[in-house]
């Protein structure tokens, strides 16, 4: 689910570098979900089927893939643990910047009224109200002018609905359309997800379904006890 090449494209590690810090209200603690995730690119398609598990309060995420292989993922921090119980192998990943899924960070994002854009450089310009859908735009951060555009986020009702970043040519570089939300308190929640990167070299499209969603229930045995055998030998990567 980590690629190497995805990390190198610059693009992506803005992206990254400025994902949102999320706050959260004390009285959300975890979120319990089945996914369905559906990747393409150059035409190939990828589905993976698992379990999510979060905690929002010590902002730790569990990824439990069934399909097509078994496969762990732990991520907080700066540190990604990965393990195979089938092959009996594990990696810890450890990065100079917070280890996230961009799939999972779209969707813990929308708990910020502007996407958690502020807090990352970028500021208003602009924004438009046609009956209940308002539609903001953003200039980018200085210090990344060169490289990103303005990003414009879309509510509908204060469910957010659509983001676009743009290049500073104006075209999209990437944008996020969300669908089927649940409320808790004042958040809204999307349980559908799809992303798309226009990359004229490699576009790519990512469709995210989360299933069965559970707040503020207690983990399952499987994750609170959850540890790699001591028999597996866990290997080290420095991510650069």
């Amino acid at each position: 689910m980590i690629s190497r090449n995805k990390l190198k494209n610059g693009f992506l590690i803005i992206l990254l570098v400025l994902m949102p810090r999320i706050v959260v209200a004390d009285t959300l603690k975890t979120f319990i979900a089945n996914f369905h995730r559906e990747y393409t690119k150059k035409g190939e398609k990828e589905n993976l089927e698992g379990e999510v598990f979060y905690d929002f309060v010590l902002k730790k995420l569990y990824i439990l893939l069934q399909m097509p292989v078994k496969q762990w993922m732990i991520l907080q921090g700066f540190e990604t643990i990965i393990y195979y119980p089938d092959e009996k192998q594990a990696f810890r990943l450890k990065s100079k910047i917070d280890a996230v899924m961009p799939f999972f960070q779209a969707f813990i994002g929308c708990m910020q009224e502007d996407f958690g854009l502020s807090s990352l450089g970028y500021s208003i310009a602009n924004y438009v109200r046609k009956g209940h859908v308002l539609t903001s735009n953003w200039n980018p951060p200085p210090r990344f002018a060169k490289l990103l555009g303005k990003a414009i986020l879309v509510y509908d009702s204060r469910r957010l609905i659509r983001v676009e970043y743009r290049n500073p040519s104006g075209h999209i570089m990437r944008e996020g359309t969300f669908g089927q939300h649940i409320q808790y308190g004042g958040y809204f929640f999307p349980l559908e997800i799809s992303i798309i990167s226009k990359s004229p070299a490699e576009p790519e499209l990512e469709k995210i379904l989360y299933l069965n969603p559970i707040l503020n229930a207690p983990f399952p045995k499987k994750i609170k006890e959850f540890n790699i055998p001591a028999s597996v030998t866990v290997k080290e990567i420095e991510w650069q």
